[in-house]
């Protein structure tokens, strides 16, 4: 015993007594109260139950119960799929093609026959689409449980599965379940073989100078003839999810027309992430740092010949923002045709994996050209920020060319003329208009930045109003298009567009007044709504235009040709900030962020999550992406069925959900409005 008794909880000497009894209760902590006139907070509110000493804590706890019942071994085995759902696992890949497609790329590079195989590629692909349907993680533990333990005698014949079932000793579970793993784990890598076009190994740590040597030798042709086998690949299985549509919904869908949403997201590698300038490499060294801004390229991986910017000189991977994985360019197939109805599901439609911001616009093209290989239609396409800042050659010259109609987002530094024409018209935020128009309506969209700093409601609408008046007077500023002429094919992205435009005061009908067009200032009386008849028409300031006396061409000619590489970066068919612009591309962003919501979901598909699926590899990792993608569109499918009612004329749909609150329409074009701006309650138009 230390010298001086017992002490207590501060050093300080205690008394027998107080050894002895009972210890006192711990005492409450108060609350501090809160200023007033200030709102509470989580510190002056919320509960911290001070904890009860260890004789306190048995005290509290009910008597220990006597029991007699023996517990028997654990048991964790699932029960058998139903016959009828492997059957529908193996029309759906069967309907893919897929199985087919790697037992025909693998006889082709066969030189002599070899062993027949226990477990075939139609087995092992339908083991995956059973595992994910039934909400396992696609581990090839759990694959294999699915395959040789939970299918039916008549289902393992169908699917020609030879290798034998868990035997009934115990002694030799073990070594069947290595054998078992070992067996769906080459079945696995055979799918992979043909259609990797990754070069370097995997799955271990390796300095950069081992992996050159262990790299395959496979050329840039082949490299990309795989890659393409792989995104085909991946992509069959979307074609068979979007299948199980029921046929009326996909008809009708194809008679309005389809539309779609391009969003790149990150799909978290199962490994841990290295620098660019690292002389060791990952154990995946498939996957590149993805951060969630800007171009979601490595700030550290600065392309040749740029400067690196501030953000990558000040850019430390401490932040949330940075994940490292590969960069999912991901299209999504909307339904736009009605604006309270939705006659189809937003579902995934094809995709395909790259180094994160390494050619983010030919990796969305490529989505392009799978969806029309396919035998679909191009249509109105979304995109963010990222797709609207690549170069146009390579992104909206192409995506035009296959007759895809771009509907643009634009950052706070391209709003207003984004460029002129060499005939004197100016390039206004996606729009050519004629050079006369005033300045104040130049910057109108500028100002819907302002309503989120505008704390009055009634003000904020009457600003909101203001502002809405000036975009729509830009209308009467557009050229027209007087005519057009296509030539080429779409579908062989190979289209050509040229069109003639000319300015409002000019052509037969001028819908303004201009004194450089003097057939304009001939009075042109219209009746109006009220019955009165009168000429309306705005009469254009041509003084704006001249230049040392002398007018632009788009003012001296009655038209002016375009091409499809005129204004391309910019250029969109919608007039930005109109309500139908607005509308469109709202309603397509929002619905592939529903479609990420859904795969990301840790309920429901865990898209997010690396532990579920820990492969390594550029080919595992899309092939198991494809999977759970499709899995998101059966889901989404299977919502839309469940919740639909029928029109007038028997089309299913599902009445859209009333933005509200917080989530409520700003009234905002793409990108001007501030972020967390209120939303004001009387934009339905905009909605």
């Amino acid at each position: 015993m230390s010298r001086g008794g017992p002490k207590g909880p501060r050093g300080g000497k205690r008394s027998a007594q107080t050894a002895t009894t009972t210890s006192p209760a711990p005492k409450i902590k108060t609350q501090p109260k809160p200023v007033e006139g200030k709102a509470r907070t989580a510190r002056d509110t919320r509960q911290e139950l001070p904890i009860p000493n260890m004789e306190q804590v048995r005290a509290l706890y009910p008597d220990r119960v006597a029991t007699t019942i023996a517990l028997s071994h654990p048991d964790r085995s699932k029960p058998k799929f139903p016959d009828s759902r492997v059957e529908a696992s193996i029309d759906f890949i069967k309907h893919s093609g897929t199985a087919e497609f790697i037992t025909t790329r693998r006889d082709a590079r066969k030189i002599k026959a070899g062993r027949p195989v226990k477990i075939t590629n139609l087995a092992i692909l339908v083991a995956m689409h059973l595992t994910v349907a039934d909400g396992g993680p696609l581990l090839l533990t759990v694959i294999r449980q699915t395959l040789l333990e939970r299918l039916g005698p008549t289902m393992r014949a169908m699917l020609d599965i030879k290798f034998p079932t868990r035997p009934a000793n115990l002694a030799d579970h073990n070594r069947w379940e290595e054998a078992a793993d070992a067996a769906v784990r080459r079945a696995f890598h055979r799918i992979l073989d043909s259609i990797d076009p990754s070069t370097v190994p995997k799955n271990r740590i390796r300095s950069w100078d081992e992996m050159a040597i262990l790299k395959k030798d496979l050329s840039i042709a082949e490299q990309q003839e795989r890659s393409a086998a792989l995104d085909w690949f991946g992509n069959q299985l979307l074609e068979a999810a979007y299948q199980q549509l029921p046929e009326s919904v996909r008809d009708r869908l194809a008679a309005k027309g389809h539309a779609y949403a391009i969003d790149a997201t990150v799909i978290q590698a199962f490994a841990r992430g290295r620098g660019i300038d690292n002389e060791t490499a990952s154990s995946d060294p498939d996957a590149g740092w993805y951060v969630r801004e800007g171009d979601h390229r490595d700030p550290q991986d600065v392309p040749p010949g740029q400067k690196p910017t501030t953000r990558d000189l000040k850019f430390k991977r401490a932040s949330s923002k940075y994940v490292f994985g590969r960069e999912a360019h991901l299209l999504t197939l909307a339904d736009i045709s009605h604006a309270k109805r939705l006659y189809a599901p937003h579902i995934p439609f094809a995709f395909n994996t790259g180094v994160p911001g390494v050619n983010p616009a030919e990796a969305a093209i490529s989505t392009f050209a799978n969806v029309l290989h396919r035998g679909h239609q191009a249509g109105p396409v979304a995109g963010d920020i990222l797709y609207t800042n690549q170069a146009a050659a390579k992104y909206q010259i192409p995506a035009r060319r296959a007759g895809f109609d771009l509907v643009l987002g634009y950052g706070k530094d391209q709003l207003g003329v984004q460029g002129s024409h060499s005939s004197g018209m100016q390039m206004l935020e996606g729009t050519y208009v004629a050079p006369c128009i005033p300045d104040h309506l130049i910057n109108a969209v500028q100002d819907y930045a302002l309503l989120g700093s505008i704390d009055d409601l009634e003000e904020r609408r009457a600003k909101h109003r203001e502002i809405n008046e000036r975009v729509k007077a830009r209308l009467e500023y557009r050229m027209r298009t007087k005519d057009t002429t296509k030539t080429g094919d779409p579908a062989t992205g190979t289209a050509d567009i040229k069109e003639r435009l000319s300015c409002p005061a000019a052509g037969t009908n001028p819908t303004a007044i201009c004194a450089l067009k003097p057939k304009s200032q001939k009075d042109r009386p219209i009746r109006q709504a009220n019955g009165t008849v009168v000429d309306l028409r705005r009469t254009i300031d041509h003084r704006k235009v001249l230049t040392n006396g002398h007018a632009p061409k788009v003012c001296t000619q009655e038209t002016v040709t375009v091409t499809i590489e005129d204004g391309a970066k910019f250029r969109q068919s919608m007039p930005f900030a109109s309500p139908e612009q607005i509308s469109t591309y709202n309603r397509l962003r929002q619905g592939t962020e529903g479609v990420h919501g859904t795969a990301k979901d840790e309920a429901k598909i865990a898209l997010a999550n690396p532990g579920r699926r820990r492969v390594r590899g550029w080919a595992a990792m899309q092939v198991f992406t494809a999977f759970l993608l499709a899995e998101t569109a059966t889901q989404r499918i299977i919502t839309f069925i469940k919740n639909a009612v029928t029109d007038n004329e028997g089309h299913l749909y599902v009445p859209r959900r009333e933005r509200t609150g917080n989530h409520g329409p700003t009234g905002a074009p793409p990108g001007t409005a501030l972020p967390g701006a209120p939303p004001i309650p009387d934009l339905a138009e905009v909605a």
